[in-house]
């Protein structure tokens, strides 16, 4: 007869959602695991609350991610039914205007329809988003 211990439990289950949640389009890397399996040997299992923000700070690297994060933990730990083709995110239209340098001064594009105008900045040279942390030197 083997015994399991707590942090045991709590490593298979962290183990288990993880998969879950790699099975979901997550991005989970094997140390936000090893964080979860920990919190969750501290914090036990028998608080949701605890358990779900345990999860959502070690799980989670984008907040694009949050919505997956809420049908798997649904899923996994109340045991909630997930339609896949459900999604809860809808879907927006929006109208891109760029500074063309090719375009002569004062000659239009299409003409828009008033809306609302959302100013975006960006860098062409953005590259940081995507770097690792540990690639960075000052």
């Amino acid at each position: 007869m083997t015994l399991t211990s707590p942090s045991d439990q709590a490593e298979r289950i962290a183990v288990a959602f993880a998969r879950i949640l790699r099975g979901a389009g997550l991005d989970v890397p094997v140390g936000a695991v090893v964080a979860y399996a920990e919190a969750l040997g501290v914090l036990g299992i028998g608080q949701r609350s605890g358990v779900y923000w345990a999860g959502r700070t070690t799980l989670v690297r984008r907040i694009e991610d949050v919505p997956v994060y809420d049908r798997a933990f649904g899923a996994f730990w109340l045991r909630r039914t997930v339609d896949a083709g459900a999604t809860d995110v809808e879907e927006e239209h929006l109208t891109l205007l760029l500074d063309d340098e090719d375009m002569p001064e004062g000659e239009e594009g299409d003409t828009l329809e008033e809306r609302d105008v959302v100013t975006v900045r960006f860098s062409p040279h953005e590259v940081f988003r995507h770097k690792d942390f540990a690639a960075y030197s000052r």
